[in-house]
């Protein structure tokens, strides 16, 4: 009898319990505001993962590439790595076929002039430093290809030997353009100095520009003084341009 009425008890106590269980849990389930911060847990973990999953999956790509790179320097023969990057050698050569000119001033003892319409212009001489499709006669640098070009001309000067003061006070230096759409010369660089009336003195006019220039066009370096013009040494006067 009291073993019969003991189970009946611990039956109904547990009858009991998972009516409250099942209350408590009903009650969850009905709270909005615990549900809402459920999804909000669960959306933050998302926003967490997302950028962790992402650089997981760059990693991956990146040692995939940089694996596939070691396989395909490991297979490429050796006459093909000294070769070197294609595209930068095409580039070079490129470069290369533009026209260009360096001229190095040189003394001659024949007097170069040329005259246009009563004027007379002193045409100065170079030699050839460095040049590529363009060619140098008589004091003008031929032009092959039309474009626009870098021109620049340097020319030092020096007292003369007799200086007396009594000479011009200044002199000029004009980079000319010949063509045959001109009927004179047109200058297409100029620079001036004044001269000094002490014994000894050394000067120097630098003159550079970018202009546009025709084929079968020339250039000419012309000076109203040809005899104080210095010659010695590699920096003293010279002559170029190159196409841009």
């Amino acid at each position: 009898m009291d073993g019969e009425f003991s189970r009946a008890v611990w039956i109904g106590e547990e009858r009991a319990a998972g009516c409250k269980c099942r209350r408590k849990q009903a009650h969850l389930k009905g709270d909005p505001r615990l549900q809402c911060l459920v999804a909000c847990c669960l959306l933050l973990f998302l926003v967490l993962a997302l950028p962790v999953l992402y650089l997981l999956g760059q990693s991956a790509i990146m040692c995939k590439e940089h694996r596939r790179d070691q396989i395909l320097n490991e297979r490429t023969p050796a006459y093909e790595k000294l070769q070197g990057n294609p595209s930068s050698s095409s580039a070079n050569q490129s470069a290369d076929i533009k026209p260009k000119a360096h001229l190095q001033g040189i003394k001659t003892t024949n007097n170069h002039t040329l005259t246009y319409s009563k004027k007379t212009y002193h045409i100065l001489q170079w030699r050839p430093e460095y040049r590529h499709e363009m060619n140098c006669t008589n004091g003008l640098l031929n032009i092959t290809k039309d474009g626009y070009y870098f021109v620049y001309s340097q020319v030092s000067f020096r007292a003369p030997s007799n200086n007396n003061g009594k000479t011009k006070p200044y002199c000029d230096q004009q980079v000319l353009q010949l063509s045959d759409a001109y009927p004179e010369p047109i200058t297409v660089l100029e620079g001036r100095i004044t001269l000094e009336e002490k014994e000894k003195w050394k000067k120097t006019i630098y003159v550079g520009g970018f202009t546009f220039l025709r084929q079968n066009a020339s250039l000419m370096v012309s000076v109203t003084r040809p005899e104080l013009v210095e010659y010695s040494g590699t920096a003293a006067t010279y002559f170029g341009a190159f196409l841009i």
